[in-house]
This record gives structure tokens, C-alpha cells and sequence, in this order.
């Protein structure tokens, strides 16, 4: 008998392999395929993905009602758009809202089911650490990676972002002001300011977490 964990990675299993063959049949349009398909995992499995990591209360009904709802809020909306049915603004791109969709509908399906002791447990496992990667000197070395990689990356991406994507774009758009101002209130900006703040935000989540679960804990 299949559950409904089974029946969400047999759906990302068929739209892998829709994905495929699409990409053997028109090899010209590889690019806008797996744009495409990568979407469609990240608003339809990315939440779910996460919360089967972080937390205690999803269950497999809510990760396959969750899953399902990203999928089709995600294509519906964009078949929407390819049609000329639709238009939407950049905020609102089809994989923000089939992602928000897929989170919201995991979360009160959660609310209203309970997890079977087997997953408890096994999220359990997972979080389980290895007693000999607890000490000072391996959070130390585990530390580098958030706090050298994430942090740079988030502080030099978003110069590079401006001076290769948002000077040259505002500037065939007409919004760079003739003294070379930047145009703060546009989306290619959002997009710049958004690099940066995610990804040290994930640094600093991760090196708070680092130090909590890997560090001697003092008697």
C-alpha cells in the first residue's frame, strides 16, 4: 500500500522524467526547460523539503497535499502567462507563488494531522550528532564554511550583481539618473539587496546552530 510520501516522490519522479524527455526532443530550448522544471522543484518541493528537516509537526499528508499544491500553483499560472491569459508583475512570479502556496497548505494540513511515531523517530536520527565531531576544534573548522563562504558570497555578489546586471540594465531602461544614481525603488535592486540579506542570513543561522549542537556542552 503506497502512502502519501510514496505518491509526492513518484509525482517528482514523472516530472523529472517529463523533464528529460523534453530536453532529448528540443535540445534548442535546454535552457528555458530546466528554468522551467527548476522552478517547478523549488516552489513544489523546496518548502517541503525544509520542513521535513526543521520540523516536528509535518506529516506525510501535509508534504503531499504541499507538494501538489506548489505543482500546480507554479504550471497553472504560467501556462496562464504563455497563453497571453495572464500577466504578472516580477514579485509575483509563478514559483513565489506556487512556493508560498506549497508552505501555507503543508503547514495547516500539519496542523491538523499527527506524525506516525516512525517519522518522529526517524527526524530524530537526523538530528543526531556523532560524538566525535563534538569539540571546539571541528566547530571550528566546521565554522569556516558559513562564516568565510556564506558572508563573502553575500557581500560580494550584490557589488557584482550592480556593476554587471543593475548599472547596465538601468541604464538601457532609462531609470539611472544622468550622475550615475541608482534607481533604489526598482526590482533588478530588490533582487541585489535580496542576495545579500539571504545569504547572511543563512550564515548567521548557521553558525548559531553550528555552535549550539557541535559545541562541548559544559557540566
Amino acid at each position: 500500500m503506497r502512502t502519501w510520501l510514496t505518491l509526492a516522490v513518484a509525482m517528482v519522479l514523472v516530472v523529472g522524467a517529463v523533464a528529460l524527455a523534453a530536453a532529448l526532443i528540443f535540445p534548442p530550448q535546454i535552457f528555458w526547460l530546466t528554468t522551467f522544471i527548476a522552478t517547478i522543484f523549488a516552489s513544489s518541493w523546496g518548502p517541503v523539503g525544509l520542513m521535513a528537516i526543521w520540523s516536528k509537526k509535518i506529516t506525510e499528508k501535509a508534504a503531499f497535499w504541499g507538494m501538489l499544491t506548489g505543482l500546480v500553483f507554479n504550471v497553472v499560472p504560467k501556462l496562464f502567462e504563455f497563453i497571453g491569459l495572464l500577466e504578472l508583475p516580477s514579485y509575483l512570479n509563478p514559483v513565489i507563488i506556487g512556493g508560498v502556496a506549497s508552505l501555507i497548505v503543508t503547514i495547516v494540513i500539519s496542523r491538523r494531522t499527527v506524525p506516525a511515531e516512525e517519522e518522529v523517530r526517524y527526524l530524530a536520527r537526523l538530528h543526531e550528532r556523532p560524538v566525535d565531531e563534538i569539540g571546539p576544534r571541528r566547530t571550528r573548522t566546521t565554522l569556516i564554511a558559513p562564516a568565510v563562504l556564506l558572508v563573502v558570497n553575500g557581500l560580494l555578489l550584490p557589488i557584482v550583481l550592480t556593476v554587471n546586471y543593475v548599472v547596465p540594465y538601468q541604464r538601457a531602461t532609462g531609470a539611472l539618473s544622468p550622475d550615475g544614481s541608482l534607481d533604489w525603488a526598482t526590482g533588478e535592486m530588490a533582487l541585489m539587496v535580496s542576495w545579500s540579506v539571504i545569504w547572511i542570513g543563512v550564515a548567521l543561522f548557521a553558525m548559531r546552530y553550528i555552535r549550539r549542537a557541535y559545541s562541548p556542552v559544559k557540566s
